[in-house]
């Protein structure tokens, strides 16, 4: 019986980065709202980019072609206080940020020469983690680039 209904929650999703994988229903996140330009995928899931990489994969399971790579841009940046809007966090159901149940994520844009990769600090997403509910928030504090660059000239 246990193990019928620990199968019951595996779901196989197709992706063209990792090919068929098999995911767990219940780290599936759930956008309250679409991100800006894809409507049509509200669901994803975090996947590993490689062991000790503070990247990570942010796979659509509605959408195979569908991936981004982020990371935790108070991982990176000591200084990263971002200021949420209230409107925002309740929705995702904080009174407060930083929260222990919340993970940001920004997401990270690599060109050719991934020496000049950036990652996006004004319009980072947040998780519940409790919910597995996701919203990309535009910050209050109007410092922070959408292009930072995550690697600096010595």
């Amino acid at each position: 019986m246990e193990q019928v209904k620990s199968e019951a929650k595996i779901e196989k999703i197709k992706t063209t980065r990792f090919g068929e994988i098999e995911i767990d229903k219940d780290k599936i996140i759930n956008f309250t709202e679409s991100l800006p330009g894809l409507p049509e995928s509200q669901k994803f899931i975090l996947l590993p980019h490689k062991e000790e990489s503070p990247f990570m994969w942010f796979q659509s399971t509605e959408l195979p072609d569908l991936a981004f790579i982020v990371m935790n841009p108070c991982q990176y940046l000591d200084n990263y206080e971002p200021k949420v809007a209230i409107d925002d966090l309740s929705i995702l159901g904080f009174e407060n940020f930083p929260d222990s149940g919340a993970l940001l994520l920004g997401l990270v844009s690599i060109p050719d020469d991934p020496k000049e990769m950036t990652i996006n600090l004004m319009a980072p997403i947040i998780l519940n983690l409790n919910s597995k509910t996701a919203k990309q928030v535009v910050l209050e504090n109007e410092d922070y680039p959408i292009k930072h660059r995550i690697f600096t000239e010595d």
